[in-house]
């Protein structure tokens, strides 16, 4: 595992975790605060 492969993984930790939590927790998205 190359050291890009691993900075890549680092990015899409935070995305990958929000993911499993929306799936696990069937929590709906947070809404972007700039929508009504």
């Amino acid at each position: 595992m190359g050291i890009a492969r691993a900075s890549q993984l680092q990015l899409m930790q935070p995305l990958l975790t929000l993911v499993w939590t929306v799936l696990l927790l069937g929590e709906p998205l947070p809404e972007p605060a700039g929508r009504p």
